[in-house]
């Protein structure tokens, strides 16, 4: 009513507070978050006296070891049991009676799943069906040998769930990895397109400098060519000069003896 007529998420939930240690029995309406210890309060418990607390049923409930615990969704009963009142009985080795397999609900085999749990089989454990289990605790309740078989029940499945979140981070990261090498892939053959592209873009342009470049040196060792060509064939003809006027002296020489 109040989530669909008021708009009002579920902040409050109905709580049944019983058991031998309990003054005063009651069903509480509770917000999301008060402390067991005031819902222990508000039912006159006898704090010595108590010897179990447990959130939930006799059969499914869970026992805490504290009483500063919040209430939260699922929370539904508080079960205060005297200390006379517990089964202190020793935990024996199963026997494999199938009295558990008798009562289970699902028709599971509990006393295979209590053995694959026990030894942390949980592949096999899965094979059995083990996520098919209520736990109800009807298995535990009949155990001859007082097994608190739900409670190994409990632990397997929570076993797999962290297994199974860590498998989910390891493929995560395998794939963020994979994802990495792709991309520094992809940006180096990017790179060397583009490289590529620039290349073959500058090369023309390239050429024709080197190619005006060649013309500029060859011109130049032309001119130089040129210019000692011009400086021998000038120092040639200034000998070709010199040797004439010493023959000519030569020859005024001779007349002038003569005479």
């Amino acid at each position: 009513y109040r989530a669909i007529n008021l708009g009002q998420p579920l902040i409050s939930r109905y709580i049944t507070v019983t058991g031998e240690a309990v003054g005063r029995p009651r069903n509480l309406e509770v917000l999301m978050g008060t402390s067991m210890d005031d819902l222990l309060a508000a039912c006159a418990t006898d704090y010595d006296a108590l010897g179990r607390l447990v959130m939930g049923g006799p059969m499914m409930g869970i026992a805490l070891q504290r009483t500063d615990i919040p209430v939260i969704k699922t929370t539904n009963c508080l079960l205060a049991q005297r200390h006379e009142a517990i089964d202190q009985q020793a935990v024996m080795p199963c026997i494999r009676c199938g009295a558990c397999a008798d009562v289970c609900p699902i028709n599971l085999l509990p006393q295979q799943l209590y053995w694959f749990s026990k030894f942390r089989d949980l592949d096999r454990v899965q094979e059995y069906n083990l996520f098919d289990c209520i736990e109800c605790g009807c298995c535990s309740y009949v155990c001859p040998s007082h097994i608190p078989l739900v409670q190994y029940y409990r632990y397997a499945k929570g076993d797999i769930w962290i297994k199974e979140r860590e498998k989910e981070k390891a493929d995560l990261a395998r794939q963020r990895h994979d994802a990495r090498q792709q991309r520094l892939a992809r940006e180096k053959a990017e790179r060397e397109a583009r490289r590529k592209r620039k290349k073959t873009a500058v090369a023309p342009g390239r050429e024709k400098a080197k190619a005006a470049r060649q013309g500029e040196i060859n011109a130049a060792m032309a001119r130089a060519e040129e210019r000692r060509n011009s400086a021998l064939e000038a120092a040639e003809k200034q000998r070709s000069e010199a040797a004439a006027e010493k023959r000519e002296a030569r020859k005024q020489e001779g007349k002038n003896e003569q005479d």
